[in-house]
C-alpha cells in the first residue's frame, strides 16, 4: 500500500494501527437524548482509546475523558483521568467506581490487541447487566496487522453484537479507498470520519 511510504517510522506506524478507533452508537435517538445534568463521559481503553480521547477532547474539550490501561504511561494529559488496570481481563472495584453516576459513558477501544479488547468486551456487558447508559466504541483492525490479531478481534466484535449499543467499523474500508495518501493523512481521515459518525449518531431528531 502506497501510504506506507509515509515518513513515520514503521515503529510508530504499527503502534498508531494498533491503537486506532473507531465508533458506533445507539440506533434511536430516542435512547440518546442526554438526561438532565448528565455529562458524556469518554472511556477510553488501551492505546486505541488514548488516541481517540485526544481527538475527541480537541473537539469536546467539555466532556469528560478517562483512559484505562495495564501499564503505567511516562506522563498523563491533564485532561484525562488515568486508572491502572490490573489485567485486562478482570474490572478492579475502582475502575467500577469511576463509572458509576449519571454521565453516558462511551467506550472506545481498537480490536485486536490484548489490552483493549478483553477490557471493551468486559466493560461492555458490565454496564449492560447494571442497565447503565453507554456505548460501546470499536474497530478491526488493518488485514495486514496480522491474521491473529484480526481474527480476535472479529470472536470479539461478534459476541458483541449481541448488544444493541456496540458498533464496530473495519479500518480496512476506511484505508483501502485511501491508498494514494501517506499514512499518517490516512489515520487523520479516520479520526475525522470516526468523529462524523459520532456527531451523526448522537444528533435528537427534530419531528
Amino acid at each position: 500500500m502506497k501510504m506506507l511510504t509515509d515518513n513515520t517510522s514503521r515503529r510508530e506506524a504499527l503502534k498508531r494501527l494498533a491503537a486506532i478507533g473507531a465508533l458506533a452508537l445507539l440506533p434511536t435517538a430516542a435512547m440518546l437524548r442526554p438526561l438532565s445534568g448528565q455529562k458524556t463521559h469518554f472511556v477510553g481503553l488501551g492505546g486505541a482509546g488514548f488516541y481517540l480521547l485526544s481527538y475527541f477532547q480537541s473537539k469536546l474539550p467539555n466532556a469528560r475523558y478517562t483512559w484505562l490501561d495495564t501499564e503505567l504511561p511516562a506522563q498523563v494529559p491533564g485532561f484525562v483521568d488515568f486508572i491502572q488496570t490490573v489485567s485486562a481481563g478482570h474490572l478492579h472495584d475502582s475502575v467500577k467506581s469511576h463509572l458509576t453516576g449519571n454521565d453516558k459513558i462511551v467506550l472506545m477501544a481498537g480490536l485486536g490487541g490484548e489490552t483493549g479488547t478483553p477490557l471493551m468486551e468486559q466493560l461492555s456487558w458490565w454496564l449492560h447487566s447494571n442497565q447503565m447508559d453507554f456505548v460501546a466504541i470499536s474497530n478491526l483492525p488493518f488485514t495486514f496487522q496480522g491474521r491473529k490479531i484480526r481474527e480476535r478481534a472479529l470472536q470479539t466484535k461478534s459476541r458483541l453484537s449481541a448488544l444493541p449499543n456496540f458498533r464496530c467499523l473495519d479500518l480496512d474500508d476506511i484505508g483501502k479507498p485511501c491508498g494514494h495518501l501517506l499514512l499518517r493523512e490516512v489515520f487523520e481521515k479516520a479520526d475525522e470520519e470516526f468523529y462524523a459518525v459520532y456527531k451523526e449518531m448522537t444528533a435528537v431528531r427534530r419531528f
